[in-house]
């Protein structure tokens, strides 16, 4: 499925409504259409790639999420787990914790989460590199699928494209 977001939005077309039991994974495909420069503050708020959730109606409770943005610093796009406890409190590590730079941004990501009842786990894998992390699961072994979306405060600069296909 190729993932839209439109110039001056925040949520992608097409929609979409999904159970997730026990796990998910995905491959994702960036393209340069991700690069994008803000020219302000507003460039290192984390985007959402996709996640899972335990409320239909609400992705800041129960969740956990892939979020990326461009670094026009470091000329690459980030990645970062964002986790949200049941008190809508959002954890994420603002440095990054996968990276791809402009050369390798068409390979394709396999993002997994395997649910557990006491233990979510998180893989980001690519060609080059592995990362796997493990929260308490705020989700228990089924929930709902975030779909991806831009944005902090701002919306897309300009349209903003990604390949994204079920594995499981």
């Amino acid at each position: 499925m190729v993932s839209t977001i439109k110039k001056g939005n925040h949520r992608s077309n097409p929609l979409y409504l999904r159970r997730v039991k026990r796990k998910m994974e995905y491959e994702i495909t960036f393209d340069e259409s991700c690069i994008y420069d803000h020219g302000d503050n507003d460039q290192w708020d984390w985007n959402k790639l996709i996640g899972v959730k335990s409320c239909y109606f609400n992705p800041q409770k129960d969740s956990l999420m892939v979020g990326w943005r461009w670094n026009t610093i470091k000329d690459r796009l980030e990645l970062t787990y964002y986790y949200h406890d049941n008190e809508e409190k959002a954890w994420f590590n603002d440095r990054g914790v996968f990276f791809i730079n402009k050369a390798e941004l068409k390979d394709s990501l396999i993002i997994t989460m395997q649910l557990g009842i006491s233990i979510t786990e998180l893989t980001i894998e690519s060609r080059n590199f592995k990362y796997t992390t493990a929260f308490k699961s705020p989700i228990g072994e089924t929930g709902w699928l975030i779909r991806d979306w831009f944005g902090g405060q701002k919306a897309a600069p300009h349209t903003m494209i990604k390949e994204i296909k079920k594995r499981i």
